[in-house]
């Protein structure tokens, strides 16, 4: 989650990368890295947790965003 200037919260998985690389398949949007094809992922789990929002991505990944200044922290 990005805290904006104006105090709202926005999540990366709700903005459009610059270029996205991914060591296996895309990388997903709210979802899991899944198999090669685009979204073939499941649900994001992290320790037995589930979480709605997020990116999934191999762990050799580049993910670039241009934010534009426009947030004061990243979470």
């Amino acid at each position: 989650t990005n805290n904006c200037l104006t105090g709202t919260s926005q999540f990366l998985s709700d903005l459009t990368w610059v270029s996205a690389t991914n060591g296996y398949g895309p990388v997903e949007k709210d979802k899991s890295n899944g198999d090669i094809g685009d979204g073939d992922g499941t649900t994001i789990k992290l320790n037995g947790v589930t979480y709605n929002k997020g990116l999934g991505a191999h762990a050799n990944s580049t993910i670039i965003y241009n934010l534009n200044g426009n947030y004061a922290r990243f979470k």
